[in-house]
């Protein structure tokens, strides 16, 4: 008789205890904060970023969440719903998932960042004793994130590692070796860009400078063609005029086999090196006291 008074009791005892041992068995959650992009500390200099988060849990699949290491460096524990942002150097380094329970394999995983990068790998339950990462794009990273709504229940007591600055080597600027100066009259009928060849297609003033490149080209890493023309005429025919003259010049010196990069500019008729040319007519007198603001000036430049 006492046994059936007593039994209402002991099985209000007994669901108990499978209740509390079954909340014993949830996984810890960490501080309830959705993951905003734009709330993260800047990067600067050398820094980069790494974002590991778990959107859901597999449950045919009881595996504890593993312990996220970076470098050697515990970063934090990733359980599911969960995120975990952390600081890193740009450059090659190593990310580890280790679970606490016996037999468990622990993941290793390369990673490659550049200056002032965020990284974004999801982290999936493959086994009991072992889980995945998977570096995703940040666009497809941002959208899962949206279903994440807490960060790691275990805070990280190790600093981020101070970062060497970026060592940007210096620049030196170009170094003008030498600059020849051709009249346009020796190589251009007037008011005309075609390039006046002799019978045998070479051009004397121009294979002189082929010839030095030959013989110099080690010391020349790119050449610089610049055509200029007189004042007659509209500003913007002689501009036109000036940049196919240095053209042809260009196409002339790769036809000979010149194999430096060439720039071709055309400066038209606003760099004169006349002074005392009067009129504006285009009389034979003033035509020929233009004539040495009709050049092709071939540049030669060491970087």
């Amino acid at each position: 008789m006492k046994i059936k008074q007593q039994f209402p009791t002991l099985f209000l005892l007994f669901f108990l205890l499978i209740t509390v041992s079954g909340c014993s068995q949830q996984e810890l959650i960490g501080p309830k904060k959705e993951f905003q992009y734009s709330e993260l500390e800047p990067l600067s200099g050398n820094n980069a970023r790494i974002v590991f988060y778990r959107v859901k849990k597999d449950k045919k699949i009881d595996a504890v969440g593993p312990t996220v290491m970076i470098d050697n460096r515990v970063v934090g524990a990733l359980n599911a719903y969960q995120y975990i942002s952390s600081n890193v150097c740009s450059g090659e380094g190593e990310v580890e998932l280790r679970q606490r329970t016996e037999g468990a394999q622990t993941l290793s995983v390369k990673y490659q960042a550049a200056p002032q990068e965020t990284l974004y790998f999801s982290v999936q339950s493959v086994s009991e004793n072992q889980f995945e990462a998977t570096q995703v794009e940040e666009a497809q990273a941002l959208k899962d994130l949206k279903k994440v709504k807490h960060t790691s229940y275990l805070v990280s007591r190790n600093k981020a590692p101070v970062c060497k600055p970026v060592m940007v080597a210096e620049k030196k600027a170009p170094t003008l070796l030498k600059e020849s100066s051709v009249s346009v009259d020796a190589l251009f009928r007037f008011d005309s860009a075609k390039l006046i060849t002799s019978q045998g297609g070479t051009i004397s003033l121009l294979d002189g400078l082929v010839e030095e490149l030959r013989t110099e080209g080690v010391l020349v890493d790119s050449v610089r063609i610049v055509g200029h023309a007189d004042r007659l005429g509209s500003s913007t025919y002689n501009q036109a005029l000036s940049e196919k003259r240095a053209q042809a010049v260009a196409d002339y010196l790769t036809s000979k086999g010149v194999q430096q990069n060439l720039e071709v500019v055309g400066m038209g008729d606003k760099q004169p090196v006349t002074k005392n040319c009067e009129g504006s007519a285009a009389t034979a007198e003033l035509i020929k006291c233009l004539q040495p603001d009709r050049r092709v000036s071939v540049e030669f430049w060491v970087n």
